[in-house]
Order: C-alpha cells, then structure tokens, then sequence
C-alpha cells in the first residue's frame, strides 16, 4: 500500500515538474528564433539590467532609418539619459524582394564596429525591431567570443506572447512601466511604456558614418 501511494506521489510530482518546465521553455512562441548561446530576455528585463547593471550597453540592430524615424529606446542611470546604440546588423539595399518588399543586406562591418566599441566582457543587450535581426547579430557576437550578450526577444515594437506575463514581468512592470495594467500581448519595448525618444545624439549613431 506505502509503495503504490509513494508511486502515486511520485508520479504527480513528476507530472507537476514537467508541466511547469514546459511553461518555463516555451513562454515565447515555438515559431520565434532563438539566439544558439545568448540569453533571451524581455524587454522590461533589459531595462531592469541597464538602470542596475554596470558595463551593460543597449545595441539597436536596426536600420537607420527605423532608428530614426520609429525612435529608439532611451533609460536613465545614475542621473543621466542613456540611449541605444545603433549599429546595424542589415542595410536596405534599395531593391524590391520577395513578396515585393524592399530587401535588406547584411552589414559585413558589423562585428568589426562592435569590437572597436565595445568590449568582451560587457554586457551587450541586442534588439531590432520584433526579435528576428537580433538572434543573427547575438550568434555573430557569441560566435566572436563576447561573453555576456542578451537577447531582447520581440524587440522594440513587439510580436505576441503565447502564454501571458510570468511573475518577473509583472512585478518589473510595475516598479518601470507607465502601462502596467496593459492587457496586450506585443511585449516589445514600446508596449512596456519604457523610454523612447527621437533624439539623434553622434555619439549613439553608427560610427562609421561619422569616418
């Protein structure tokens, strides 16, 4: 009787554990890239690590035009306005592509402009626009050998979540966001009502453009 009950028991902890395992690994959408080594982070996570963490940077892997034109994420630290940096990890080429949108390149100066910046052991946080450039430009870092690199999954403006908001978001949310009672699934960077701004400061903007 004591065995079968510890069986039981067994069993539904079992269950129990890998019913909340599949909650944790699949909270993002199983169609969404992911990074091969980085770590994939939400947006109100990314910020929570720039405002507390030293030697964390926020790279925008957008094009310039999106940096731009849709703005750009902004946090203050230590009493100061801080910015994304933008270095792209695709161009426009100015040439309509598949499904009739205008394509884009890689930028093959990528990895040479991010080692000048910056250095390996900083923490590099990566976004674009919904999360899909930033898992090629984080695997490009890692590959490279820069130790700390984060993907910000869904970017700046945001692709629906499967599964709603864990404990950490909301309690982030409520500490940083203007939009906490949200009911919404974009959970990009703008949808968590963080900073954005449309300044155009030279010493966020790619630096080969200033050579």
């Amino acid at each position: 009787m004591k065995k079968k009950l510890f069986l039981v028991l067994a069993l539904i902890f079992f269950t129990a554990t890998m019913l909340n395992a599949k909650k944790v690994t699949t909270c993002y959408s199983a169609n969404h890239p992911m990074p091969k080594v980085a770590k994939t982070i939400t947006s109100i996570e990314a910020y929570h690590m720039l405002v507390t963490q030293p030697n964390t940077y926020l790279i925008d892997v957008r094009t310039r035009a999106e940096y731009q034109l849709i703005g750009h994420a902004c946090y203050k630290k230590n009493g100061m306005m801080e910015m994304a940096y933008n270095i792209p990890i695709k161009f426009w080429t100015g040439k309509v592509g598949k499904k009739n949108k205008y394509s884009k390149a890689l930028n093959k100066n990528f990895l040479k402009v991010m080692e000048q910046k910056f250095k390996k052991t900083d923490n590099l946080i990566i976004m674009c626009r919904s999360g899909d450039r930033s898992v090629i430009a984080s695997d490009i870092l890692t590959d490279a050998g820069f130790k700390n690199v984060y993907n910000v999954i869904y970017g700046f403006e945001g692709k629906p979540l499967s599964y709603g908001r864990s404990k950490l978001e909301k309690k982030l949310m409520k500490k940083y966001s203007l939009y906490y009672n949200f009911k919404g699934r974009l959970n990009g960077w703008r949808s968590y009502g963080l900073c954005q701004t449309y300044k155009m400061d030279p010493e966020y903007m790619y630096p080969p453009d200033f050579q």
